[in-house]
C-alpha cells in the first residue's frame, strides 16, 4: 500500500511539476513532443533533485529520490508523447489560409 501512494505521489509531482515547466519550454522549442518530453525530463531531474536535498537532515544527499520519481515520470512522460503528437497533428492539419479569416 505505502509504494501505491509513493507512484501516485510521484505521478502527482512530476505532473504538475512537468506543467510548470512546459511553459518554459512551450515557448522555447518548436516541436511539441520534444517541449513536453524535454519539461519531464526537467521535472524529474527537479523532483528527484529536491528530494535528496530535501530527505538528507544534516547528511549528505540521498541519491534515492531518482529511483522513487523514475515510476512517475514514466507515464507522465508517456502521456506527454501522446498529447504532444495530438498537438502536432492538430498543427499539420491547419490551414494557415484559414487562420486569418
Amino acid at each position: 500500500m505505502l509504494m501505491l501512494i509513493f507512484f501516485v505521489g510521484a505521478v502527482l509531482a512530476i505532473f504538475v511539476l512537468s506543467w510548470m515547466w512546459e511553459i518554459l519550454f512551450a515557448r522555447v522549442m518548436d516541436d511539441p513532443v520534444q517541449g513536453k518530453l524535454a519539461s519531464v525530463g526537467a521535472a524529474y531531474l527537479t523532483a528527484s533533485l529536491l528530494y535528496g536535498l530535501g530527505i538528507t537532515d544534516g547528511r549528505s544527499f540521498n541519491p534515492m529520490g531518482f529511483a522513487y520519481y523514475l515510476a512517475g515520470a514514466i507515464p507522465v512522460a508517456l502521456y506527454s508523447v501522446y498529447r504532444g503528437r495530438k498537438v502536432r497533428e492538430m498543427a499539420d492539419n491547419e490551414n494557415a489560409a484559414d487562420t486569418f479569416r
